[in-house]
Formats: structure tokens, sequence, C-alpha cells
């Protein structure tokens, strides 16, 4: 079960920013240039510095 609920939440992140790239894409005909997402900068920002 938890993977389960693991995955669904991971995908949740990532699809919202697969959306915008294929919409970028669609718009420009470009793909943005942004940096790939930091797992440990999104659980700061999530949670607060990790000490």
């Amino acid at each position: 079960m938890h993977h389960i609920v693991a995955d669904t939440w991971g995908l949740n992140l990532f699809m919202p920013q697969v959306r915008a790239e294929y919409d970028q894409a669609r718009w420009t005909a470009q793909f943005g240039d942004r940096p790939a997402p930091s797992y440990p900068d999104f659980i700061e920002r999530a949670l607060g510095p990790v000490s």
C-alpha cells in the first residue's frame, strides 16, 4: 500500500511539470531550459530547513 501512495504522490508532483513543458513546446516550438528538480530542495521547501 505504501508504494501505491508514494508513487501516486510522486506522479502528482511530476505531471504538472510535464504538462507545462508540453504546453510550452506546443505554443512556442521550444522546450524550456529549466534545471531538473531537486528532491532535497523540494523537501526543504515543504518542511523547512533540515538539520
